[in-house]
């Protein structure tokens, strides 16, 4: 239920940054706040929950978790927007019906090659890193030599390499621009992803994570102005239905097919190269660096210089 109901704040949340806070600058830096929230809030929350479970119990800890979602709600309702002009498009249509706001919003995703573009690199990415995510806690037991107990300092290490990245995204994107830090980015990660892949002991392996997560925050926060600049404030949220679900759709894919292919055709693969062997998950975390290195040239290649559809 939670997750079904993000799917509508969340578009909604990304469309009304763009009202409150305009230039790329600005933007950046607002979606590097936030970038950087979520993370620290992923590094934090984990501890303070299991500290509220076993001293408070139970449902004192389900009752703070509940009376932030009330902090937020107050917050947006603190907020004073003023409603924009009705889209052209929606008014010919002659209907403010869902059905017909979200056709207009297709229609015009599918014209804009801006967004056609930034959603296939997108797709390509989460291919890549979603087979990461998901098998990292294998990699970690299994290449790196470390107990399952040590995988929460892996996943702190990505913690504090998205709140580096995300922080540091707005002085990059001054310095080259969105769209070079969007390509440059993607190459990056995919090389690091690649690096990670070799390791074998558990501190190199952190430290690449850590690195490696550091221009995964930037990219999300430079697609961010990005996709701003790209449609018209009224097909945002509408823009952002169409964004957000296909690339989770990618992920998804990416953890499903990573699973099954680990657990049945490379469940026995053993190769051996350079004096460094590998298996079936740092074989297929290869692959998903190479798929993002991929998307990195395809983001030179194919993102256009300006947000013209």
């Amino acid at each position: 239920m939670l997750n079904g109901v993000g799917q509508f704040f969340n578009p909604a949340r990304f469309a009304t940054t763009g009202d409150v806070v305009h230039g790329e600058e600005d933007r950046i830096r607002a979606a590097g706040l936030a970038e950087a929230t979520v993370s620290a809030a992923g590094i934090v929350g984990p501890p303070i929950a299991a500290l509220l479970l076993f001293t408070a119990g139970f449902q004192w800890a389900l009752a703070v978790n509940a009376a932030s979602y009330v902090v937020s709600y107050l917050a947006i309702r603190l907020l004073r927007l003023t409603p924009g002009p009705r889209s052209p498009a929606l008014a010919e249509a002659g209907s403010t019906g869902l059905y017909a706001e979200f056709s207009a919003g297709l229609r015009l995703f599918a014209r804009n090659r801006f967004l056609v573009t930034l959603l296939t690199v997108t797709m390509i990415c989460q291919c890549g890193t979603g087979a990461i995510s998901a098998l990292n806690v294998f990699f970690v037991t299994r290449d790196l030599h470390a107990s399952s107990g040590l995988f929460g300092i892996a996943e702190t290490a990505m913690g504090v390499g998205f709140i580096i990245g995300a922080l540091a995204a707005g002085r990059m994107v001054r310095w080259i621009g969105a769209r070079a830090l969007t390509w440059s980015g993607l190459l990056a990660t995919g090389v690091l992803a690649a690096g990670y892949a070799l390791q074998r002991s558990f501190p190199a392996g952190l430290v690449l994570l850590a690195i490696y997560a550091i221009p995964i925050a930037m990219l999300n926060t430079a697609v961010a102005p990005l996709l701003l600049d790209a449609a018209p404030r009224e097909y945002m949220g509408r823009v952002m239905a169409v964004f957000m679900p296909v690339n989770q759709l990618a992920s998804m894919l990416s953890v499903v097919v990573s699973g099954w292919l680990t657990s049945t055709v490379l469940r026995s693969f053993r190769a051996s190269f350079a004096g460094i062997t590998l298996n079936s998950v740092s074989l297929i975390f290869v692959v998903a660096g190479g798929l993002i290195f991929v998307s990195g040239v395809r983001a030179f290649a194919a993102l256009p210089r300006t947000n013209i559809p």
